[in-house]
């Protein structure tokens, strides 16, 4: 929502049916900032950041809201906008509901940009598939519910393409975590990766994500760089030429890699990422590139152990060393809502004099290693309507965000 890590923005322990407050009210959301440049905004389905207070969708840029505010094994009451409208809603039917909304979303708001993000309800416990469903998958009732979520994203990309809208429109599918082992049957599966949710295996952390722009992303491509859902928002104000929030961002913009992911050429957007558990005082690993090091000493190389089968820390006690730096460096100024300097440029800046520089995020903007504010195009407004940051894209209107997790 925010483009800051939980810890940065204050928010980092989980937001239930008994928590008085939520995301701090301070922060910028997504919603906030394309709302204010003329976008219709629609949260449907899991919100988990707040229902009281001032916390809930409408009060964090949304213009409507329909879905169980959290977890549907802490209760299942169903809102529209700020009201509840069932106290326990039939969980068989809650996917093609969320659908139906979404389809009059987009009919409504057809001839202007709009922003849909749609978390879905399942697959998270407890399972149930409408009966339309039965069957289809030879995974039992997970496999069923995975079926249900793809047939009702295929209605919705149908609805994009009925209104000629799908080379205006930008659409994310990915995911928030990893399967829940504990479940068994009923948490899905991360094979061949290590792990799963709650932990810092790559399990746990790596999800699939498909981006569809046609026109615009090429297809049938693959993008093997880290990003994560912190670039959202960064990305999105890259494309529409929408300011930056006056914040310590932590995502980066990957507009280069969405429109080029298979050139080498292109810079990563991070220079490393940390995982994190239940606290902001368990930090757990840090990856950077190919390598993966564990707050306790282990070290595995994704490229060729996938799975985190074989650590191989005592062959490179060099890259250990630098890498538990590195992630105690950059945890502290996470902690302390403090800038840490990156060694990667900006995505989203090819053929800048940036390239292969150094630069550290800073409040108002981007700053260099020197202090000097550096004048992006991302940090103005878009003029007369036109898309920033995608080459040859100048003429092209807003793109509308349709995001599905």
């Amino acid at each position: 929502m925010t483009g800051r890590h939980c810890l940065r923005a204050g928010s980092p322990l989980l937001v239930g049916p008994s928590s008085r407050n939520g995301m701090p009210l301070e922060e910028v959301t997504i919603a906030d900032q394309l709302k204010q440049t003329g976008y219709a905004t629609a949260c449907i389905g899991k919100w988990h950041l707040g229902h009281v207070n001032g916390y809930a969708p409408l009060q964090r840029g949304f213009d409507c809201y329909y879905g169980i505010p959290w977890s549907n094994d802490q209760g299942k009451p169903l809102y529209r906008d700020d009201t509840e409208m069932e106290s326990s809603t039939d969980l068989l039917t809650i996917t093609q509901r969320y659908t139906r909304e979404a389809l009059t979303f987009i009919e409504e708001n057809r001839s202007r940009p709009f922003f849909l993000y749609l978390p879905h309800t399942m697959p998270h416990t407890p399972l149930a598939a409408s009966k339309n469903f039965p069957g289809t998958s030879e995974r039992g009732l997970y496999g069923n519910i995975i079926e249900e979520i793809d047939w009702n994203t295929g209605e919705i990309l149908s609805k994009i393409r009925g209104l000629g809208l799908e080379q205006d429109t930008f659409v994310i599918f990915t995911s928030d975590n990893g399967p829940w082992l504990s479940k068994g049957e009923d948490g899905g599966s991360a094979d061949p990766l290590r792990g799963g949710k709650w932990s810092s295996w790559e399990g746990g952390q790596r999800e699939p994500c498909v981006m569809w722009w046609p026109g615009t992303n090429p297809a049938g491509t693959e993008c093997r760089e880290i990003a994560s859902m912190l670039d959202l928002l960064p990305t999105r104000s890259d494309l529409a030429g929408v300011p930056f929030p006056d914040c310590l961002l932590d995502g980066r913009s990957i507009a280069s890699l969405m429109t080029s992911p298979e050139t080498t050429t292109t810079p990563a957007p991070h220079q490393a990422f940390l995982y994190y558990g239940r606290s902001q005082n368990d930090l757990q690993c840090i990856r950077q590139g190919k390598w993966e090091a564990i707050s306790g000493g282990s070290l595995y190389n994704l490229e060729e152990d996938i799975s985190e089968s074989t650590s191989v820390a005592r062959d490179h006690p060099d890259i250990v060393k630098d890498l538990r730096e590195l992630m105690t460096g950059m945890h502290e100024k996470v902690i302390n809502d403090e800038p840490y300097e990156d060694t990667t440029p900006v995505i989203g800046r090819r053929g800048s004099a940036l390239t292969g520089g150094r630069i550290s995020h800073n409040r108002g903007g981007l700053v260099d290693a020197r202090g000097r504010s550096l004048k992006l195009h991302q940090n103005r407004p878009a003029s007369s309507g036109a898309t920033r940051g995608l080459p040859g894209s100048v003429d092209k209107k807003p793109p509308s965000l349709y995001l599905v997790l």
